[in-house]
Protein backbone atom coordinates (compact mmCIF):
# COMPACT_ATOMS: atom_id res chain seq x y z
CA UNK A 1 0.00 0.00 0.00
CA UNK A 2 2.68 2.12 -0.73
CA UNK A 3 2.37 5.25 -2.53
CA UNK A 4 6.00 4.84 -4.16
CA UNK A 5 4.88 1.13 -5.16
CA UNK A 6 4.15 2.23 -8.71
CA UNK A 7 7.44 4.25 -8.87
CA UNK A 8 9.42 1.27 -7.78
CA UNK A 9 7.60 -1.35 -9.85
CA UNK A 10 8.16 0.41 -12.73
CA UNK A 11 11.77 1.19 -12.08
CA UNK A 12 12.10 -2.48 -11.84
CA UNK A 13 10.44 -3.39 -14.87
CA UNK A 14 12.40 -1.05 -17.32
CA UNK A 15 15.83 -2.68 -15.82
CA UNK A 16 14.31 -6.15 -16.36
CA UNK A 17 13.17 -5.07 -19.69
CA UNK A 18 16.85 -3.49 -20.93
CA UNK A 19 19.16 -6.52 -19.19
CA UNK A 20 16.44 -8.87 -21.48
CA UNK A 21 16.61 -6.73 -24.57
CA UNK A 22 20.18 -6.04 -23.98
CA UNK A 23 20.33 -2.28 -23.89
CA UNK A 24 21.18 0.52 -21.81
CA UNK A 25 18.66 1.20 -19.21
CA UNK A 26 17.80 4.57 -20.44
CA UNK A 27 16.31 2.76 -23.73
CA UNK A 28 13.94 0.90 -21.97
CA UNK A 29 12.01 3.96 -20.20
CA UNK A 30 9.02 3.61 -22.02
CA UNK A 31 6.42 1.36 -23.70
CA UNK A 32 6.91 2.95 -27.18
CA UNK A 33 11.05 2.29 -26.66
CA UNK A 34 10.19 -1.28 -25.60
CA UNK A 35 7.21 -2.22 -27.55
CA UNK A 36 8.74 -3.35 -30.94
CA UNK A 37 11.69 -5.38 -29.90
CA UNK A 38 8.97 -7.21 -27.69
CA UNK A 39 6.89 -8.36 -30.28
CA UNK A 40 9.89 -9.21 -32.55
CA UNK A 41 10.76 -11.44 -29.92
CA UNK A 42 7.48 -13.40 -30.16
CA UNK A 43 5.50 -11.66 -26.83
CA UNK A 44 1.96 -11.91 -27.53
CA UNK A 45 0.04 -8.63 -28.53
CA UNK A 46 -2.05 -9.45 -25.05
CA UNK A 47 0.80 -9.35 -23.05
CA UNK A 48 2.19 -6.24 -24.94
CA UNK A 49 -1.48 -5.20 -24.31
CA UNK A 50 -0.94 -5.30 -20.44
CA UNK A 51 2.59 -4.18 -20.22
CA UNK A 52 1.17 -0.91 -22.18
CA UNK A 53 -1.28 -0.53 -19.09
CA UNK A 54 1.20 -1.27 -16.24
CA UNK A 55 3.30 1.48 -18.01
CA UNK A 56 0.70 3.90 -18.44
CA UNK A 57 -0.85 3.21 -14.90
CA UNK A 58 2.65 3.67 -13.41
CA UNK A 59 3.46 6.99 -15.10
CA UNK A 60 0.27 8.87 -14.22
CA UNK A 61 1.17 7.93 -11.11
CA UNK A 62 4.59 9.43 -10.80
CA UNK A 63 3.85 12.11 -13.44
CA UNK A 64 -0.17 13.18 -12.49
CA UNK A 65 -0.15 12.42 -8.99
CA UNK A 66 -3.02 10.10 -9.50
CA UNK A 67 -2.95 6.89 -6.84
CA UNK A 68 -4.07 3.60 -8.66
CA UNK A 69 -7.21 2.15 -6.71
CA UNK A 70 -5.43 -0.92 -5.66
CA UNK A 71 -1.77 -0.47 -5.23
CA UNK A 72 -1.20 -4.19 -4.65
CA UNK A 73 -2.05 -5.23 -8.22
CA UNK A 74 0.76 -3.39 -9.43
CA UNK A 75 3.55 -5.57 -8.85
CA UNK A 76 1.52 -8.57 -8.69
CA UNK A 77 0.70 -7.66 -12.78
CA UNK A 78 4.14 -6.50 -12.90
CA UNK A 79 5.83 -9.90 -11.67
CA UNK A 80 3.17 -12.01 -14.08
CA UNK A 81 3.85 -10.50 -16.88
CA UNK A 82 7.85 -10.30 -16.36
CA UNK A 83 7.02 -14.08 -15.97
CA UNK A 84 5.40 -14.21 -19.24
CA UNK A 85 8.31 -12.57 -20.78
CA UNK A 86 11.28 -14.30 -19.09
CA UNK A 87 10.00 -17.23 -20.48
CA UNK A 88 10.51 -15.94 -23.92
CA UNK A 89 14.14 -15.03 -24.18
Amino acid sequence: DDASGPDLTLAAVTEFLAAKLRRPPAAAQSFQEVKAPLAAAGIEPTVLERLEKLFAGCEASRYAGTTPDDLKQIPLEAAAIVKTINRAF
